[in-house]
Protein backbone atom coordinates (compact mmCIF):
# COMPACT_ATOMS: atom_id res chain seq x y z
CA UNK A 1 0.00 0.00 0.00
CA UNK A 2 1.61 3.59 -0.85
CA UNK A 3 1.50 6.13 2.15
CA UNK A 4 -0.53 9.19 0.94
CA UNK A 5 2.93 10.99 3.21
CA UNK A 6 5.41 9.79 1.35
CA UNK A 7 3.96 11.05 -2.48
CA UNK A 8 5.94 13.71 -1.51
CA UNK A 9 5.78 17.65 0.74
CA UNK A 10 2.15 19.47 -0.44
CA UNK A 11 3.27 22.48 -2.66
CA UNK A 12 2.76 25.96 -1.18
CA UNK A 13 -0.36 27.97 -2.28
CA UNK A 14 -1.35 31.57 -2.18
CA UNK A 15 -4.84 32.74 -3.32
CA UNK A 16 -6.06 36.38 -4.51
CA UNK A 17 -7.62 36.88 -1.51
CA UNK A 18 -9.24 35.47 1.33
CA UNK A 19 -11.26 37.51 3.96
CA UNK A 20 -12.67 36.83 6.76
CA UNK A 21 -16.37 38.05 6.70
CA UNK A 22 -19.39 38.68 8.83
CA UNK A 23 -22.91 37.01 8.08
CA UNK A 24 -25.50 40.07 7.62
CA UNK A 25 -27.80 37.90 9.56
CA UNK A 26 -25.69 38.44 13.02
CA UNK A 27 -24.67 34.53 12.83
CA UNK A 28 -21.74 34.40 15.40
CA UNK A 29 -20.26 31.74 13.41
CA UNK A 30 -17.05 32.84 11.17
CA UNK A 31 -16.86 32.77 7.59
CA UNK A 32 -13.76 33.24 5.17
CA UNK A 33 -14.81 34.77 1.48
CA UNK A 34 -12.44 33.67 -0.67
CA UNK A 35 -12.31 35.58 -4.79
CA UNK A 36 -10.10 34.11 -7.73
CA UNK A 37 -9.44 37.04 -10.18
CA UNK A 38 -8.72 35.63 -13.32
CA UNK A 39 -7.83 37.94 -16.51
CA UNK A 40 -7.35 35.01 -19.05
CA UNK A 41 -8.09 31.49 -19.94
CA UNK A 42 -6.66 28.58 -17.75
CA UNK A 43 -7.94 25.56 -17.69
CA UNK A 44 -6.45 25.02 -14.14
CA UNK A 45 -8.26 27.42 -12.69
CA UNK A 46 -11.37 25.09 -11.32
CA UNK A 47 -9.22 22.83 -9.98
CA UNK A 48 -7.27 25.69 -8.21
CA UNK A 49 -10.09 26.92 -6.67
CA UNK A 50 -10.95 23.16 -5.42
CA UNK A 51 -7.58 23.19 -3.50
CA UNK A 52 -7.97 26.56 -2.16
CA UNK A 53 -11.01 26.46 -0.79
CA UNK A 54 -10.59 22.89 0.99
CA UNK A 55 -6.88 23.97 2.17
CA UNK A 56 -7.85 27.37 3.78
CA UNK A 57 -11.15 25.03 5.60
CA UNK A 58 -8.07 22.54 6.65
CA UNK A 59 -6.00 25.32 7.76
CA UNK A 60 -8.71 27.49 9.62
CA UNK A 61 -11.80 25.11 10.18
CA UNK A 62 -14.10 28.09 9.11
CA UNK A 63 -16.68 27.30 6.44
CA UNK A 64 -15.14 28.99 2.81
CA UNK A 65 -16.96 30.43 -0.04
CA UNK A 66 -15.03 30.66 -2.71
CA UNK A 67 -15.82 32.71 -6.15
CA UNK A 68 -14.26 33.42 -9.46
CA UNK A 69 -13.80 36.94 -10.81
CA UNK A 70 -13.03 36.61 -15.07
CA UNK A 71 -11.54 39.15 -16.73
CA UNK A 72 -10.40 37.69 -20.12
CA UNK A 73 -12.58 38.76 -22.69
CA UNK A 74 -14.37 35.95 -24.03
CA UNK A 75 -17.97 35.14 -22.63
CA UNK A 76 -18.15 31.47 -23.29
CA UNK A 77 -15.80 30.97 -20.78
CA UNK A 78 -16.77 30.42 -17.62
CA UNK A 79 -15.98 27.44 -15.10
CA UNK A 80 -17.95 27.11 -11.98
CA UNK A 81 -16.93 23.38 -10.50
CA UNK A 82 -14.63 21.05 -10.26
CA UNK A 83 -14.91 17.67 -8.81
CA UNK A 84 -15.05 13.55 -9.76
CA UNK A 85 -17.33 10.97 -9.08
CA UNK A 86 -15.79 7.13 -7.90
CA UNK A 87 -17.34 4.22 -6.89
CA UNK A 88 -20.31 5.96 -5.16
CA UNK A 89 -17.68 8.65 -3.62
CA UNK A 90 -18.59 11.63 -4.35
CA UNK A 91 -16.04 15.13 -3.85
CA UNK A 92 -16.35 18.68 -5.25
CA UNK A 93 -17.21 22.29 -5.70
CA UNK A 94 -19.56 24.55 -7.30
CA UNK A 95 -18.80 28.39 -6.98
CA UNK A 96 -20.39 31.73 -8.48
CA UNK A 97 -19.01 33.14 -11.59
CA UNK A 98 -18.76 37.17 -11.65
CA UNK A 99 -17.86 37.61 -15.84
CA UNK A 100 -16.73 41.25 -15.99
CA UNK A 101 -17.04 41.60 -19.72
CA UNK A 102 -21.05 40.99 -18.49
CA UNK A 103 -20.98 44.65 -17.56
CA UNK A 104 -20.03 46.21 -20.85
CA UNK A 105 -22.96 48.79 -21.91
CA UNK A 106 -23.35 49.30 -18.36
CA UNK A 107 -21.12 51.78 -17.71
CA UNK A 108 -23.65 53.93 -16.37
CA UNK A 109 -25.39 51.62 -14.01
CA UNK A 110 -21.78 51.55 -12.88
CA UNK A 111 -21.47 54.87 -12.72
CA UNK A 112 -24.15 55.63 -10.33
CA UNK A 113 -23.65 52.66 -8.01
CA UNK A 114 -21.89 53.27 -4.80
CA UNK A 115 -20.66 49.93 -4.41
CA UNK A 116 -16.99 50.00 -5.07
CA UNK A 117 -16.39 46.80 -6.56
CA UNK A 118 -18.98 48.66 -9.40
CA UNK A 119 -16.60 51.38 -10.03
CA UNK A 120 -13.51 49.23 -10.34
CA UNK A 121 -15.24 46.98 -12.84
CA UNK A 122 -15.79 50.52 -14.38
CA UNK A 123 -12.42 51.02 -14.54
CA UNK A 124 -11.74 47.86 -15.67
CA UNK A 125 -14.04 47.91 -18.64
CA UNK A 126 -12.43 51.70 -19.40
CA UNK A 127 -9.00 50.22 -19.39
CA UNK A 128 -9.59 47.35 -21.85
CA UNK A 129 -11.56 50.02 -24.40
CA UNK A 130 -8.27 52.10 -24.51
CA UNK A 131 -5.56 49.90 -24.95
CA UNK A 132 -4.17 51.64 -27.34
CA UNK A 133 -5.16 55.06 -26.79
CA UNK A 134 -4.18 56.63 -23.63
CA UNK A 135 -5.66 60.15 -24.21
CA UNK A 136 -8.66 58.46 -24.44
CA UNK A 137 -7.81 56.46 -21.45
CA UNK A 138 -7.12 59.69 -19.54
CA UNK A 139 -10.17 61.32 -20.14
CA UNK A 140 -12.27 57.67 -18.62
CA UNK A 141 -9.88 57.80 -15.70
CA UNK A 142 -10.82 61.29 -14.61
CA UNK A 143 -14.35 60.81 -15.08
CA UNK A 144 -14.07 57.64 -12.52
CA UNK A 145 -11.78 59.72 -10.22
CA UNK A 146 -14.77 62.61 -10.11
CA UNK A 147 -17.03 59.86 -9.40
CA UNK A 148 -14.90 58.69 -7.00
CA UNK A 149 -14.95 62.00 -4.94
CA UNK A 150 -18.53 62.63 -5.30
CA UNK A 151 -19.59 58.96 -3.58
CA UNK A 152 -19.86 59.16 0.48
CA UNK A 153 -16.68 57.28 0.61
CA UNK A 154 -14.26 57.93 3.78
CA UNK A 155 -10.92 59.99 2.98
CA UNK A 156 -9.00 56.24 3.84
CA UNK A 157 -11.13 54.67 1.07
CA UNK A 158 -10.96 57.21 -1.49
CA UNK A 159 -6.80 56.68 -1.36
CA UNK A 160 -7.57 52.90 -1.30
CA UNK A 161 -9.47 53.22 -4.02
CA UNK A 162 -7.74 55.56 -6.06
CA UNK A 163 -4.30 53.55 -6.06
CA UNK A 164 -6.62 50.66 -7.61
CA UNK A 165 -7.68 52.47 -10.49
CA UNK A 166 -4.66 54.67 -10.96
CA UNK A 167 -2.43 50.80 -11.15
CA UNK A 168 -4.98 49.86 -13.71
CA UNK A 169 -5.45 52.52 -15.96
CA UNK A 170 -1.93 53.19 -16.29
CA UNK A 171 -0.90 56.13 -18.32
CA UNK A 172 2.77 57.71 -18.87
CA UNK A 173 4.50 60.66 -20.21
CA UNK A 174 2.38 63.93 -21.05
CA UNK A 175 -0.65 61.92 -20.46
CA UNK A 176 0.36 61.57 -16.69
CA UNK A 177 1.45 64.88 -16.35
CA UNK A 178 -2.00 66.20 -18.26
CA UNK A 179 -3.89 63.63 -15.82
CA UNK A 180 -1.81 65.33 -12.40
CA UNK A 181 -2.99 68.81 -13.13
CA UNK A 182 -6.55 67.40 -13.85
CA UNK A 183 -6.70 65.75 -10.90
CA UNK A 184 -5.20 68.54 -8.37
CA UNK A 185 -7.81 70.76 -10.13
CA UNK A 186 -10.35 68.32 -9.09
CA UNK A 187 -9.03 67.90 -5.60
CA UNK A 188 -9.12 71.85 -5.47
CA UNK A 189 -12.74 72.24 -6.67
CA UNK A 190 -14.18 69.31 -4.06
CA UNK A 191 -12.23 71.16 -1.41
CA UNK A 192 -10.70 67.41 -0.77
CA UNK A 193 -6.87 67.42 -0.55
CA UNK A 194 -6.96 63.33 -0.56
CA UNK A 195 -4.79 62.76 -2.58
CA UNK A 196 -2.30 65.21 -4.03
CA UNK A 197 0.18 63.31 -5.83
CA UNK A 198 -0.05 60.46 -8.05
CA UNK A 199 2.01 57.35 -6.77
CA UNK A 200 2.35 56.12 -10.02
CA UNK A 201 4.53 59.32 -11.42
CA UNK A 202 6.27 59.05 -7.69
CA UNK A 203 7.00 55.37 -8.67
CA UNK A 204 8.57 56.60 -11.65
CA UNK A 205 10.78 59.28 -10.69
CA UNK A 206 11.97 56.86 -8.08
CA UNK A 207 12.98 54.58 -10.43
CA UNK A 208 14.62 56.99 -12.26
CA UNK A 209 16.75 57.96 -9.20
CA UNK A 210 16.92 54.54 -8.96
CA UNK A 211 18.47 53.58 -12.27
CA UNK A 212 20.77 56.68 -11.35
CA UNK A 213 22.20 55.11 -8.33
CA UNK A 214 22.52 51.72 -9.84
CA UNK A 215 24.86 52.82 -12.47
CA UNK A 216 26.92 55.10 -9.90
CA UNK A 217 26.92 51.86 -7.77
CA UNK A 218 27.96 50.04 -11.09
CA UNK A 219 31.08 52.21 -11.50
CA UNK A 220 32.16 52.01 -8.24
CA UNK A 221 32.26 48.21 -8.59
CA UNK A 222 34.11 48.10 -11.62
CA UNK A 223 37.12 50.54 -9.73
CA UNK A 224 36.84 47.87 -6.98
CA UNK A 225 37.32 45.07 -9.46
CA UNK A 226 40.29 47.24 -11.34
CA UNK A 227 42.07 47.88 -8.13
CA UNK A 228 42.12 44.31 -6.69
CA UNK A 229 43.47 43.51 -10.02
CA UNK A 230 46.10 46.27 -9.74
CA UNK A 231 47.05 45.24 -6.17
CA UNK A 232 47.36 41.28 -6.27
CA UNK A 233 50.04 42.32 -9.69
CA UNK A 234 51.73 44.85 -7.15
CA UNK A 235 51.62 43.02 -3.60
CA UNK A 236 50.50 39.23 -4.55
CA UNK A 237 46.90 37.67 -2.72
CA UNK A 238 46.19 40.93 -0.74
CA UNK A 239 44.62 39.93 2.94
CA UNK A 240 41.01 40.18 3.73
CA UNK A 241 41.52 43.61 5.76
CA UNK A 242 42.35 44.96 2.08
CA UNK A 243 39.18 43.26 0.44
CA UNK A 244 36.35 45.17 3.27
CA UNK A 245 38.22 48.01 2.78
CA UNK A 246 37.74 47.90 -0.90
CA UNK A 247 34.21 47.02 -0.56
CA UNK A 248 32.73 49.60 1.66
CA UNK A 249 35.02 52.29 -0.35
CA UNK A 250 33.35 55.82 -2.12
CA UNK A 251 34.51 56.10 -5.82
CA UNK A 252 36.62 58.77 -4.29
CA UNK A 253 38.32 56.91 -2.68
CA UNK A 254 38.97 54.25 -4.87
CA UNK A 255 40.19 56.48 -7.13
CA UNK A 256 42.66 57.98 -4.55
CA UNK A 257 44.10 54.61 -4.11
CA UNK A 258 44.66 53.74 -7.47
CA UNK A 259 46.44 56.66 -8.50
CA UNK A 260 48.99 56.23 -5.63
CA UNK A 261 49.73 52.60 -6.12
CA UNK A 262 53.07 52.73 -7.98
CA UNK A 263 54.38 54.89 -5.48
CA UNK A 264 53.25 53.13 -2.33
CA UNK A 265 55.90 50.55 -1.39
CA UNK A 266 53.01 48.20 0.86
CA UNK A 267 49.57 47.46 1.88
CA UNK A 268 50.11 50.08 5.09
CA UNK A 269 51.63 52.97 2.95
CA UNK A 270 48.62 52.99 0.10
CA UNK A 271 46.05 53.13 2.45
CA UNK A 272 47.56 54.74 5.54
Amino acid sequence: MTSIRNKGRIAPLRSDSLFEVKRLSGNPQRVLFHAEVQTTRDPQLAKRIFRYNYRSFDVQGDQVASFAILGDPGRSWRPDHYGWKLWGCEMGIRFPVVKLVDYEGREDELAASRNPFALITHAFLATRKTTNDEEQRRQWKLGIVRRLYEQDYTEEDVRLLFRVIDWMMHIEGEQAIFFKTELDQLEAEKTMQYVTSIERIAKQEGLEQGLKEGRQEGARISLASLLMKQLNQRFGQVPEWVSNKIEAATPEALENWGGKILQARSLDELFA
